[in-house]
């Protein structure tokens, strides 16, 4: 989808498609982590980390996460469009 946004908006295509695959890595990392430790400091169990469960949580944030940067991203280009003048056509 990051792909397809940034050749819709003439973007830098393979930038903004590594940027959203990081988002949803960086976050999803993020969030293990902190419900991991969540968890552990919850059920004094420092191993406790049964990872189809975790996923079953973390996954959908991860996305929903990586939905609201695409959104950010989307909204960005549309503004920069939208500031563009009739007489900046041609200038580089």
């Amino acid at each position: 989808m990051f792909f397809s946004l940034a050749k819709k908006y003439n973007k830098y295509l393979f930038l903004y498609s590594i940027l959203g695959l990081l988002s949803f890595l960086l976050s999803y990392y993020f969030l293990y982590v902190i419900s991991v430790s969540l968890f552990s400091f919850a059920f004094d169990k420092l191993s406790f980390s049964n990872e189809i469960v975790m996923g079953c949580f973390i996954i959908p944030l991860a996305l929903l996460i990586s939905g609201i940067y695409y959104k950010f991203l989307e909204r960005k280009f549309k503004k920069l469009i939208k500031d563009s003048k009739i007489s900046d056509i041609g200038k580089v």
